[in-house]
């Protein structure tokens, strides 16, 4: 994808039109609180055998203590933790695993919107998606679970991960971006600071999942929000 010069006042071509199918607010479950953060409390708030998971659930969360990094796709849990130096991936928490908080959302069925234009980073991912969905008539205030299956020319991440915290790169890989978009009370639903979206990862090939830093995508992808 080629990146175009950048124009003042420039308006970016409007999304194409889809009926309205798709549901704005979605119901978010949310163990753990902004405050634990504030408060330095990294215990466990939620363990993760005990958390329902649906076919169609999406989430995210650190691991209790920082220890490792949660993503939920598909009703699946991806835990990443780097060991000996290098990622691992977990999809079966440990009976006493759990994390300092968790946000999931059931999307009930997915819709597919297909031909989702490439972006250039996170804060034009998050404008796109919002541009998609008040296509779809969600106006106002809305809540719902999202994923992306995209090709990304660049991908930065995180991991939390003792005994430090685990970034990297990704370059020309097929990956599902998927999280929870929000335009208020994004606060108590943990939406990154300056966002409208909280937005994790997990490589086609399933190798590495984590909590996306910033991200550029190809023309082509097909973003699936909850369906009506």
């Amino acid at each position: 994808m080629i990146r175009p010069a950048l124009i003042a006042g420039a308006v970016l071509a409007a999304p194409a039109a889809y009926a309205q199918d798709m549901t704005c607010m979605v119901d978010v479950a949310v163990s753990g609180s902004q405050q634990n953060l504030m408060d330095r409390d990294f215990t466990a708030h939620v363990l993760l055998k005990d958390v329902a998971l649906a076919p169609t659930t999406v989430g995210f969360g650190p691991g209790a203590n920082l220890a490792f990094e949660a993503t939920i796709l598909d009703g699946r849990f991806a835990l990443a933790q780097k060991v000996d130096g290098k990622m691992a991936l977990s999809a079966t928490p440990a009976k006493d695993q759990g994390t300092v908080f968790l946000v999931r959302a059931n999307a009930g069925a997915w819709q597919p919107l297909p031909d989702f234009p490439g972006v250039f980073d996170l804060a034009e991912l998050s404008d796109t998606i919002g541009e998609y969905v008040r296509d779809q008539g969600c106006e106002g205030d809305v809540t719902f679970p999202f994923k992306l299956t995209a090709h990304v020319a660049e991908l930065s991440w995180s991991v939390e991960s003792k005994p430090e915290k685990a970034t990297g790169t990704l370059e020309d890989t097929d990956v599902t971006i998927a999280g929870i978009y929000s335009n208020h009370d994004k606060k108590a639903i943990f939406m990154v600071p300056g966002f409208n979206l909280h937005a994790h990862f997990v490589t086609a090939d399933g190798a590495l999942a984590g909590h996306i830093i910033d991200v550029s995508t190809e023309d082509g992808a097909t973003l699936y929000v909850p369906a009506n």
